[in-house]
Order: C-alpha cells, then sequence, then structure tokens
C-alpha cells in the first residue's frame, strides 16, 4: 500500500509538532513538516518539491496564500484558522499594557473583526495582502504602518 505524502508547511514551530503527533497515528501517511511562513514558506516548499514528490501540501493562512499563488500543480489543503485561535491569540495580548492592532491577511481579519464586535472589544484590526506590513503603536495611541 502507498503512503499519501503530505509536504507540511507551517508558519511556526508548535503547529508543526501537532501537525507531525496528528499524522503519527497513521501508518499510511508520511509528512514532511517543516516551519516557514509566507515568501519563506515558498523557498522552502519549492526546495522540497525538488527532493521528493508529494501527494498534497498542508499550510496555514498567509502561506496557504502565497502557496496557492505559486505552486499550482500540486493541491494546497489549508488548516483554517479558527475564532478559537483568535480569541486565544486576542486574550494573550490583553494581558499586556501596551495597545496592540490585529494586522493580517484578508481571511483572519475578517474574523477578528467579528470576534471584536461580538465581544464589545476596541482593537484595532488592519488588513493587508502583504507580507512585509510592519505596524506599531505610538505613544500618542496613533497607529503608525509602512509597507
Amino acid at each position: 500500500m502507498n503512503k499519501l505524502e503530505i509536504l507540511a508547511i507551517l508558519p511556526y514551530r508548535e503547529l508543526v509538532s501537532l501537525v507531525e503527533k496528528a499524522v503519527s497515528r497513521y501508518s499510511n501517511i508520511h509528512a514532511d513538516c517543516i516551519v516557514g511562513n509566507l515568501e519563506e514558506g515558498l523557498a522552502v516548499a519549492k526546495k522540497q518539491l525538488k527532493k521528493r514528490s508529494y501527494d498534497i501540501i498542508l499550510s496555514r493562512g498567509g502561506t496557504a496564500e502565497v502557496l496557492r499563488e505559486n505552486i499550482t500543480d500540486i493541491t494546497i489543503l489549508e488548516i483554517p484558522i479558527s475564532f478559537e485561535d483568535i480569541f486565544y491569540s486576542i486574550m494573550l495580548a490583553r494581558n499586556y499594557q501596551e495597545k496592540f492592532a490585529v494586522v493580517s491577511f484578508p481571511a483572519l481579519t475578517r474574523q477578528a473583526h467579528s470576534l471584536c464586535e461580538l465581544l464589545g472589544y476596541d482593537i484595532i484590526v488592519l488588513e493587508s495582502n502583504s507580507p512585509f506590513m510592519f505596524a506599531v503603536f505610538d505613544s500618542n495611541r496613533n497607529l503608525k504602518s509602512r509597507e
């Protein structure tokens, strides 16, 4: 029986660990799980695809979008970002005394807007299609951004 060959390009180490743990339960699946975010993830994927053949690429969020735009000869499966993921991140950020904003790709910012509205949180949510979006609050609570 042939194994399902998965290339998992994931934005952070903890997600790599989760995918590796999930895949280890199945003897008919092989997965190469590698940390790579956005353009770095694309470079890693292209390098891996030269070394080995895969049935699918598994990724998340903006990295999955970048892969889909640039790799068209293999299926890209996206691990969805849930309300729970966004909620957990916002709760962590609220523990800090400094102001913060949610800055992300459109798929996440739509959910973040909805969640903030539902919970009555006054949090700035900025959408960008650029992986080079930088944003910081200055001392006057003004948001300065540059691409």
